[in-house]
């Protein structure tokens, strides 16, 4: 996917896999691409990568899945082993991009995931930190087919540095 156009992204966070499909399928009307969040669901078992099949096998977007690392907003823990496996062979096998932390990028690249499907992100949903040059220099070290940064705007500064 290029970015020449705005584009929407849905970010699906249910709590089951049922109600996670109706949302993927819902949001199917009104965005351009899915990044489903896996560390919200309570009823899948993030050990097997194939379980990923009934979710987003037949999905009716482009789909971006990630499982966030508590100390990244996750919601759940989940073994970093397991869930970067998980990433790293879902967008193998049936998403569109995984998204990863680059905190945990040196661990991702162990298991060799395919960099035209690999989001590289930093997030800090307390702030947008005043670093935001370094911490872009740092993540873009990285290779990857997109490079992410997500802070939390507390002032409307805030959004201009982004954009900066």
């Amino acid at each position: 996917m290029t970015i020449d156009t705005a584009r929407i992204c849905a970010v699906i966070t249910e709590t089951t896999t049922a109600l996670a499909r109706a949302a993927i399928n819902r949001a199917a009307t009104v965005a351009d691409i899915i990044e489903l969040r896996l560390d919200y669901l309570r009823d899948f078992d993030f050990a097997d990568p194939e379980n990923l099949r009934a979710l987003i096998a037949d999905k009716p977007l482009p789909t971006i899945i990630t499982c966030r690392a508590v100390e990244e907003g996750g919601q759940q823990a989940v073994a970093d082993q397991t869930r970067l496996r998980l990433l790293v062979e879902g967008a193998r096998k049936f998403a569109d991009y995984c998204d990863i932390e680059a905190v945990h990028y040196s661990e991702a690249a162990t298991l060799a995931p395919d960099l035209q499907r690999l989001i590289v992100s930093h997030h800090n949903f307390a702030e947008t930190p005043a670093d935001l040059d370094q911490i872009f220099a740092r993540i873009t070290k990285y290779p990857a087919a997109i490079h992410k940064i997500a802070t939390r705007a507390n002032h409307s500064a805030d959004a201009l540095a982004i954009f900066r």
